[in-house]
């Protein structure tokens, strides 16, 4: 494939040799090193492809022989430019293209972000507008800096960003909190630690997976207490460090409180959703319907597409925008309903003191009270559960 490129921006011909001896004009072109290809022989003639430099010798060659040269077809780079010698438009437009796709190639147009599911790409995309990254703008270096340090300030949600840019795209790449401190703690994982008490309570069992277990059952602990050592000592007056790993369980007591007033306000959503559509031309909004975007309240997502060709970003993208109103209603509730609430809070409640079964309730105590203001719902539980938590120790030379 890349010779016949090749061969077609150079310029070829095809001819037709006739004589009562072609082959001593095929032998007279090698000796000389003119090269053909797609050489075809017939009686007293010969077809085939050359040069377009190759031309005058390959006359010359026929001459010699006794033979006819026709040329029946050229092809390639050269004979389409000659055709064309008087049409200017073609090298201005190809000029002007070159120099639109240098100018565009120095701005952003297209922006991808990647969040993870508790972030709304949808807010991202509002606070990166808010500070001035937007398609059609130009970043780099130190200000894509100050924009991820603003955009971490901005949202508490946020726990790490990173904008890479490549030519005209833009990719930004957020992770929460709560995944970072996940990677902080598998990044920990090699460290010596002890196990200590998160709460008061009285040891019913030990499995020190590693480390030395420093309190039995039936011993009463406070929280903070040491349960689980990562320092194991030697008869030799040598000590050993270690992450220290294990379960600790104990009966432990809780106490929750859950309020239910007697108006309470909820969320009614419209039957009716908005739905905006709009392109943009480099930096230029054009509407493509009638709906805007709602003055009261409402839940917003956004869908961005953009033309795209191999290898390139055209500056043409499609926005659509759909919007769901909702109000908030006050209502008045009884104090039997408000009970009966309570009760299903409860419910949950006891669904998250389980922790999907890792928590054992062994006793409690409901009482619900009643006031002008509301009902309270008191919970109190005996459980047992695990109380280990990791504290690591910091060495020093």
């Amino acid at each position: 494939m890349s010779v016949r490129i090749i061969r077609w921006l150079r310029g070829y011909f095809e001819f037709t040799v006739e004589g009562k001896f072609p082959e001593r004009f095929l032998n007279l072109t090698a000796r000389r090193g003119i090269i053909l290809w797609n050489i075809k022989g017939e009686k007293d003639r010969v077809t085939a492809c050359a040069r377009d430099k190759d031309k005058a010798a390959a006359v010359s060659f026929a001459k010699k022989t006794g033979a006819v040269l026709t040329v029946t077809k050229r092809h390639g780079l050269p004979l389409f430019c000659k055709k064309r010698r008087n049409r200017w438009g073609i090298p201005a437009g190809l000029m002007a293209g070159v120099i639109v796709y240098s100018i565009m190639s120095a701005y952003i147009w297209n922006i991808e972000i990647i969040v993870p599911r508790d972030i709304n790409s949808y807010e991202v995309r509002q606070q990166l507008r808010e500070l001035g990254f937007t398609e059609g703008t130009s970043f780099r270096g130190e200000e894509i800096n100050r924009i991820e340090r603003e955009l971490i300030l901005r949202d508490d949600r946020i726990g790490w960003v990173s904008i890479n840019i490549q030519g005209a795209n833009a990719t930004v790449r957020l992770t929460s909190k709560k995944t970072a401190n996940e990677n902080k703690k598998s990044s920990e994982k090699n460290r010596a630690s002890n196990m200590i008490a998160s709460e008061d309570g009285v040891i019913t069992g030990i499995k020190a997976r590693r480390g030395t277990p420093a309190v039995k059952p039936g011993t009463a602990v406070r929280k903070g207490d040491l349960l689980i050592s990562g320092v194991t000592e030697y008869n030799n007056n040598t000590s050993v460090f270690s992450d220290s790993e294990g379960e600790v369980t104990a009966l432990v007591k809780r106490s929750y409180s859950i309020c239910t007033p007697l108006s309470i306000s909820e969320i009614c959503f419209s039957d009716k959703e908005t739905i905006k559509k709009e392109a943009r031309i480099f930096t230029l909004p054009v509407p493509l319907s009638l709906e805007g975007e709602p003055e009261e309240k409402c839940i917003r997502t956004e869908n961005n597409a953009r033309l795209t060709l191999p290898g390139g970003v055209i500056p043409i993208s499609f926005r659509e925008i759909r919007s769901k109103p909702y109000s908030t209603v006050n209502r008045s509730i009884s104090g039997k309903e408000a009970s009966e609430q309570l009760k299903k809070r409860e419910l949950l409640l006891e669904l998250f003191i389980s922790g999907e079964g890792k928590n054992i309730i062994k006793d409690k105590k409901i009482t619900v009270t009643e006031t002008s203001g509301g009902c309270t719902l008191k919970a109190e539980y005996e459980l047992e559960c695990d109380i280990c938590k990791k504290n690591y120790i910091e060495l020093r030379n």
